[in-house]
């Protein structure tokens, strides 16, 4: 196998059509496979030849990798939510109490207290595709993997021998035909 890059290998099997032919979502091919875990990692797998727009197949570490990305960006942005969140909620219960001294003692409460402030984080932009990691986890791209090597959608080649050995995943033929079909970009 040919790499091209680290994760990616080029395809040696001919395609029916060039990766951006095809139209495909962030990580969905839209209602085509019948699954929500085989369209999401049919479109991991395509969206590599697409950025290459060549036809390559995708190593499990990147694809691990891939995850772990979206998995974290996902948890610091929850967890800046979650920090604004409990601070507006500190912050309205110490003003409510700032107001009512400042209140019961005529204003004279304000020359020693000084007035709460918020202590907000900024909240990481992410913009959360449509995938079932973030309800079921990472085993939604497994369990995806799975089924699409089931029905020979997607083939599995090992690189290396021994400890080191890698699966790489490739898009078939057979996939691509169907999308393009969906697509309504071939015929029968």
């Amino acid at each position: 196998m040919e790499k091209i890059e680290e994760g990616l290998f080029a395809t040696e099997e001919a395609m029916p059509c060039k990766p951006r032919d095809i139209k495909i979502g962030r990580y969905s091919v839209g209602p085509i496979l019948g699954h929500m875990e085989k369209e999401d990692v049919a479109a991991r797998v395509i969206s590599f030849s697409q950025q290459l727009d060549r036809w390559v197949g995708v190593s499990w570490p990147r694809i691990v990798q891939m995850l772990q990305e979206e998995l974290e960006a996902f948890t610091a942005h929850n967890s800046a939510k979650r920090h604004n969140m409990e601070e507006e909620f500190r912050y309205s219960q110490t003003i409510c109490k700032y107001r009512t001294l400042c209140t019961w003692t005529l204003g004279l409460y304000t020359l020693f207290a000084k007035k709460p402030e918020k202590n907000l984080k900024e909240v990481p932009a992410f913009k959360q595709p449509f995938s079932g990691i973030y309800l079921e986890g990472p085993n939604f791209v497994v369990n995806g993997i799975h089924e699409l090597l089931e029905v020979e959608m997607i083939k599995r080649v090992q690189e290396n021998e021994g400890d080191k050995t890698i699966d790489v995943f490739f898009p078939t033929p057979k996939l691509i035909q169907l999308i393009m079909q969906k697509q309504g970009l071939a015929t029968a």
